[in-house]
């Protein structure tokens, strides 16, 4: 079994958009420097969000994607949003294969999540060891363990708008 979940209409268009406007409009503002400086002022913490129908919407969809990884890849043990983010891809970005869950920082996430907000060419999610990518189409969620190694493609028009998660085990880490 290939241990991915990937959903086509997960989120309704006006919820994607609600989204993306959102990113759009407020990444400048809300946007903060990261360890990783590739990220930096490109995304938005679930934290950062001060839009109450934002808010709504990805408490919604940390709440399925947690219950279908549950149901799917976990074996029914509970698991709990550990970190969320709006994030902002522009033409040529890419990112090299990787895990979610390395040591020292991350080794509780037990799972990732994207949700795919646009549609673009290029910037599809890979998986090398399976041989699948999966191309941005608004609305699209795929899900897989952190463990599983992954990158994106170049993007080659258009903007990537994703909402990005990750979740564990552990509830102390819960993200609030």
């Amino acid at each position: 079994m290939i241990p991915i979940i990937s959903e086509g209409e997960f989120l309704s268009p006006e919820e994607c958009t609600a989204l993306s406007e959102f990113l759009e409009a407020n990444v400048k503002r809300l946007g903060r420097e990261n360890v990783e400086p590739f990220f930096s002022y490109r995304q938005i913490s679930y934290a950062s969000v001060d839009s109450l129908r934002v808010r709504e919407i990805m408490d919604g969809v940390r709440t399925r994607i947690a219950a279908l990884l549950s149901d799917g890849l976990h074996g029914g043990g509970v698991l709990y949003p550990e970190y969320t983010d709006l994030v902002l891809w522009s033409e040529g970005q890419s990112m090299n294969i990787h895990k979610d869950n390395l040591p020292p920082h991350f080794e509780h996430r037990l799972y990732s999540s994207i949700l795919y907000l646009t549609t673009c060419q290029g910037g599809a999610t890979i998986f090398p060891e399976f041989g699948i990518e999966v191309p941005p189409e608004a609305g699209r969620m795929i899900a897989y363990p952190a463990s599983v190694p992954h990158g994106v493609h170049p993007l080659m028009a258009g903007r990537r708008h994703t909402l990005a998660s990750w979740y564990t085990g552990d509830a102390g880490r819960r993200e609030r």
